[in-house]
């Protein structure tokens, strides 16, 4: 018996359980609910310029929740989206993986590129409905959701060793 599969299936189902891992502990449960709704929304078959937007504000979400409630590094809510990653570079959140400072910039700077054009021009709306780049998108976003929170779990546990 042969079973066809969607090449990215498997991948998706991965990451989003390493996600809804992360959502089961404190304080992240009411943080992922932007990729928690993303998702869902992708898995209807809505692939709007709602999952973008949601996927966007929940990075900025978990960086706020980093930046302002675990670190006090600020208590600014309303930063322009680079200034987190530049506060956790400053604080050497990403320590020996300083590098990915710049990559991490772009990316965040693509999406926000994109939220804007959908949200400002309805003609560019419709250049978003697509289900392979919606799977991009939450793919993408929930490998950087992972990588922020993890990367804050051995920020903390480093300076509970010392």
């Amino acid at each position: 018996m042969i079973r066809f599969r969607q090449i990215e299936s498997e991948a998706m189902e991965d990451i989003d359980k390493e996600v809804q891992a992360l959502a089961e502990q404190e304080p992240w449960g009411d943080a992922l609910k932007g990729y928690n709704d993303a998702f869902e929304r992708y898995l209807d078959g809505d692939f709007d310029e709602q999952i973008p937007k949601k996927l966007y504000y929940n990075i900025e979400e978990v960086m706020k929740i980093i930046c302002i409630d675990e670190e006090s590094w600020t208590d600014n809510r309303e930063l322009v989206h680079s200034r987190y990653p530049q506060m956790m570079e400053e604080n050497n959140f990403y320590h020996a993986h300083g590098a990915t400072v710049a990559e991490l910039n772009q990316f965040l700077e693509s999406l926000d590129c994109m939220v804007a054009k959908i949200s400002d021009d309805r003609k560019q709306r419709h250049a978003y409905h697509d289900r392979t780049y919606a799977t991009l998108l939450i793919h993408q976003v929930g490998a950087y959701l992972y990588f922020l929170i993890n990367r804050h779990k051995e920020y903390t546990d480093q300076f509970l060793h010392l």
